[in-house]
């Protein structure tokens, strides 16, 4: 993909059926390739309490990565 791609992560608070408001981390790219764009979203969100659901998060958003379609 294009390098004139855009990378930009964040954090936001989603609302759970009333319950307080649980942290997500959302993870945006957008890259052009072959003359179009293509916009790739992750959001993680859940058992911020849980060391292992903790550590598997991170190693999702760490290694998260877009690759060009398979047929370019």
């Amino acid at each position: 993909m294009s390098a004139e791609g855009g990378l930009s992560a964040l954090t936001c608070d989603s609302d759970q059926r009333g319950d307080e408001p649980a942290p997500a981390a959302a993870l945006q790219v957008v890259a052009q390739h072959g003359g179009r764009s293509y916009h790739v979203l992750l959001m993680i969100g859940g058992e911020h309490d849980n060391a292992t659901y903790q550590r598997d998060a991170e190693a999702i958003l760490a290694g998260f990565e877009v690759l060009p379609p398979a047929n370019s």
